[in-house]
């Protein structure tokens, strides 16, 4: 009979920790993009920081990087919409830059070039129910450059396919 117990217990623990509080029982992960990934995109290695997940399964994780006092983030919000074709609408509309199709990544994603006074950088899209926002603040990219890197297609690639 004790061992009965110890075996209810046991599985209980297993499922508490897998399925309803990750962010407990295991260290801080992100759920669509490691560290080490992150820290090839930005340059060198990151400090990240999650916030704990939803029910849903939303979160955001955030990467910085600091070198010779310039910090670049990388940001990566995850969202489950009700109402997608609105709630999408009102997340694109906040694009205060130049908008561009990404016709191969989920549904309906875009791109927002970098806006001179904020200086982020943007990849918007959506598969089904889930919107995902990838956000670049300046200090990571060459001036000059102008849409997506391929490395910022391929994160948020990684995200959409997580998704799917």
């Amino acid at each position: 009979m004790k061992r009965l117990s110890w075996i209810c217990v046991a599985t209980f623990s297993v499922i508490t920790c897998g399925l309803l509080t990750p962010a407990v029982c295991r260290a801080e992960q992100c759920p669509w993009l490691n560290a080490a990934t992150a820290g090839g995109f930005l340059g060198g290695e990151v400090k990240m920081s999650v916030a704990p997940l939803t029910l849903r399964g939303d979160t955001t994780c955030e990467f910085s990087l600091t070198q010779n006092s310039v910090t670049s983030t990388l940001r990566i919000a995850v969202y489950t919409m009700s109402q997608p074709s609105q709630e999408y609408s009102a997340l694109v509309s906040k694009c205060d830059g130049t908008k561009t199709p990404l016709r191969t990544i989920g549904n309906e994603a875009i791109y927002c070039a970098a806006n001179g006074s904020t200086g982020k950088e943007q990849i918007i899209g959506r598969v089904r129910d889930r919107a995902f926002v990838i956000t670049v603040f300046a200090g990571s990219r060459t001036k000059g450059e102008s849409g997506p890197s391929e490395e910022a297609i391929n994160l948020a690639q990684q995200v959409a396919g997580a998704l799917f």
